[in-house]
């Protein structure tokens, strides 16, 4: 296959997803447009175009500018195949409407997995089905995405999974950093549940506070981490007061370098991700992936997309019901107090995931463009 000229419309150019988008662009001839990105490290031939908030539809960004930068860059470049990411986007509308105006592939990477309770969505119900049934090929995050699709109309041998990725790699922190740790905390013999993630409502962190609460009735050694940053810390610190746990708890507050994130996951016992469908569920949870690169058994509900491909059930971690405090209270105690069986479900995690890598998105891609160009 020749090498294809493809404009890349993604609305953010994240830290997690620049090796994806560098190694795409050494295999192809990619221009990528992105949204209000205001960071320097960008892959090369690279576009950043303006986006404006709707009020009360936020997540509904408008880019005034973009239609005429793919027509303008369309004739220039003359695009074999055009790439865009999420159904509900305005960038994804705009770009599968230039595609179909240039009578050129379009390719769609969906994450979602589960309807999104939102009147706009269901107002552009009609347009998402039409977007996936003329997409050439469509690339999905996991098996849940993929089955999302196939519900929707997709054609199942058109759809490409490329397992969501990260690059970050867990690398054992010394023995000296470990002390220096371990004093500065005073952890050391705990037998730590670690969360790391944005302090948002649809996390469920408030449910993991409200299930630590009673382990740690049963388990008096257990102790919480809950690191990162967002909205709802203060409510969070307040139920952390309320339920008595100040001394068995601990806010590191957000983890900026790999180091950190490195010590916790050294530490830990077991990662918890207690995400809830609040009009969307966890479309996919990458930093299950990257706590199980660290050998950890994980612990999820059934609303965050990797399960099924990731964390497999009972067998690298276990799946509860989402908003359920019993239900997580019961499955973190499982796994603390059978330590031979958790290191055997962290071991399949980090064996699992080591094959979710950018490299191999790249792979997957790029049988969803031979594809998609053959069409």
């Amino acid at each position: 296959m020749r090498s294809l000229r493809i404009a890349f419309v993604h609305n953010r150019c994240p830290a997690y997803r620049r090796r994806f988008f560098e190694l795409l662009a050494q295999k192809f001839e990619v221009d990528y447009f992105f949204v209000n990105e205001r960071g320097t490290d960008l892959p090369p031939n690279s576009v950043v175009l303006k986006g404006c908030r709707i009020p009360k539809a936020s997540d509904y960004e408008i880019v005034p500018k973009l239609l005429p930068a793919l027509m303008q860059a369309s004739k220039a470049r003359k695009y074999d195949i055009y790439v865009c990411t999420d159904l509900g986007y305005f960038i994804t509308h705009m770009t599968y409407l230039v595609a179909r105006k240039n009578n050129k592939p379009f390719v769609l990477w969906n994450g979602q997995w589960m309807e999104i309770a939102h009147p706009r969505r269901w107002a552009m119900r009609p347009l998402e089905n039409r977007i996936i049934r003329h997409a050439a090929a469509m690339v999905a995050y996991g098996s849940k995405a993929k089955e999302f699709l196939v519900r929707r109309g997709a054609e199942p041998e058109k759809i490409f999974i490329a397992y969501n990725s990260s690059d970050y790699r867990y690398s054992p922190p010394s023995n000296s950093m470990l002390a220096t740790f371990f004093k500065k905390t005073k952890i050391q013999g705990k037998k730590v549940v670690l969360f790391l993630g944005r302090l948002v409502k649809f996390k469920g962190v408030d449910v993991l506070i409200q299930a630590f609460a009673k382990v740690s009735e049963r388990l008096p050694d257990a102790f919480l981490i809950i690191a990162g940053t967002g909205p709802e810390l203060g409510r969070l610190r307040k139920l952390i007061v309320k339920m008595d746990l100040e001394d068995k708890v601990w806010l590191p507050g957000e983890i900026k370098t790999s180091l950190e994130k490195d010590l916790l996951f050294t530490v830990a016992h077991a990662f918890v991700l207690p995400s809830r469908y609040l009009r969307t569920p966890e479309p996919w949870g990458l930093v299950l992936n990257e706590a199980a690169t660290a050998g950890l058994p994980l612990i999820a509900t059934d609303m965050v997309g990797a399960t099924y491909d990731l964390l497999i059930d009972g067998e690298c971690g276990l799946v509860v019901p989402a908003g359920s405090v019993v239900a997580l209270q019961h499955a973190i105690e499982w796994v603390l107090t059978h330590p031979e069986q958790a290191r055997q479900m962290g071991k399949l995690a980090q064996d699992i995931v080591s094959n979710f890598t950018p490299e191999n998105m790249v792979k997957v891609f790029s049988n969803a463009f031979e594809i998609a160009w053959r069409e």
